[in-house]
């Protein structure tokens, strides 16, 4: 998946409304789909405070088990038995942006 894609994607996980052309965001307020998607109004793969919305409810449903983030990877530890990898990234944001992307595919 490309980014524009990938923000869909998490923009859809935290979304707090959804109309039929329209998704309401926590923080950013509506966004109008058939406007807003193709100029790549979402910002989570290059600013903390959208991807911090993603971080905080993947930590309230795996119950506050946390991030392992380092300066290349991250881990969400989703249960005792399961964890989700960032893989090696250039950069933290891209390593936890990589790993909230696999945690909501997943």
């Amino acid at each position: 998946m490309m980014t524009l894609e990938n923000n869909q994607l998490l923009a859809d996980f935290i979304a707090i409304d959804k109309g039929d052309f329209e998704i309401k965001l926590p923080k950013f307020g509506w966004f109008d789909e058939r406007k807003d998607k193709n100029s790549s109004k979402f910002l989570f793969h290059n600013d903390w405070n959208w991807l911090m919305s993603v971080v905080e409810k993947i930590e309230a449903l795996c119950s506050n088990r946390g991030f392992e983030i380092s300066s290349q990877f991250v881990h969400i530890r989703v249960d005792n038995n399961l964890t989700i990898s960032s893989g090696v990234c250039s950069n933290r944001i891209e390593a936890v942006y990589s790993a909230c992307v696999q945690f909501v595919k997943w």
